[in-house]
């Protein structure tokens, strides 16, 4: 009985033989030189902005049946090293009450930037509504607030940086 422990050994060492050899791990991409992106995004400011307003729908966000809240163009962007932050202009439709509008601040994280085979500044998965300033209303919510800031960075957007 003591052999059959060693052959079921020797036959998963067979086996394992078989298997064609791991890949090597590849090197993580080099960190982020925030100065960079902050000089290259601040350079590409309209074309970046005109992107994101490209890539608007008239679409609402439906909120209940008798509110929806539209985002309406993109009025403005800056980045703060690796940081990039939207203003967006909003209009909050209802049935019953008057209608209120005003302005959605978004912020997002630069993941990356790639040089090759086009330049390319890329965001990250989860942009974030740091505050909104809406007349004739109070607070809307956070599920409300992230359907907003996804809408205004469509998660893992990348933007052309050729300039």
């Amino acid at each position: 009985m003591k052999t059959l422990p060693f052959l079921l050994s020797a036959a998963t060492v067979g086996l394992l033989a078989l298997l064609p050899p791991a890949v090597e791990a590849q090197d993580p991409p080099p960190p982020l030189d925030c100065r960079a992106v902050q000089a290259i995004g601040t350079a590409m400011r309209d074309e970046i902005l005109a992107e994101l307003n490209a890539g608007l729908s008239d679409e609402p966000i439906e909120i209940s049946r008798r509110k929806s809240i539209f985002v309406r163009e993109v009025v403005d962007i800056r980045f703060e090293g690796c940081k990039l932050f939207a203003k967006a202009a909003v209009e909050l439709e209802r049935k019953v009450r008057r209608d209120a509008d005003g302005y959605a601040f978004v912020t997002g994280n630069v993941v990356s930037m790639r040089l090759r085979p086009t330049r390319q500044v890329c965001l990250d998965r989860k942009p974030k509504v740091q505050r909104m300033e809406m007349s004739h209303t109070l607070n809307i919510g956070e599920r409300v607030y992230t359907r907003v800031a996804n809408k205004v960075y469509p998660p893992d957007r990348c933007f052309p940086a050729e300039g």
